[in-house]
């Protein structure tokens, strides 16, 4: 059985050659100071809302955050795919969930970080 820190590092190193975008790496750096300062939902609702280049990496990478939530060992949001079912999920649940949820992102954002190159494209 594999421990929490051991889900992280894997499903982390599944997705980093699929960060993309021009500012992937860069946008996962960023992430954990958004999430300090503005809570999970508003930086949910920030990264799936972004415009611009198509692929800007935000929506990318809170799809990956989504897809982590929703692994069958950290359930923590089962059966979410992507950003949008994320913030309406979470939209609904109680201030700890959304506490339990915003610490398995950070913890998930930390692997992240050490996996993604700055600039990383595919």
């Amino acid at each position: 059985m594999k421990n929490m820190e051991q889900i992280r590092a894997q499903n982390a190193w599944n997705v980093n050659e699929n960060i993309g975008g021009k500012q992937g790496g860069e946008v996962v750096k960023k992430l954990p100071a958004l999430i300090r300062t503005n809570g999970i939902l508003c930086t949910i609702a920030y990264c799936i809302e972004q415009k611009g280049e198509e692929d800007n990496g935000y929506k990318k990478i809170m799809d990956i955050i989504a897809k982590h939530l929703s692994h069958p060992e950290i359930g923590r949001c089962k059966g979410i795919n992507n950003g949008k079912e994320l913030l309406n999920y979470l939209t609904s649940k109680d201030s700890q969930t959304l506490r339990a949820v915003t610490s398995e992102t950070q913890a998930f954002l930390n692997y992240l970080r050490r996996f993604v190159k700055k600039g990383a494209a595919k």
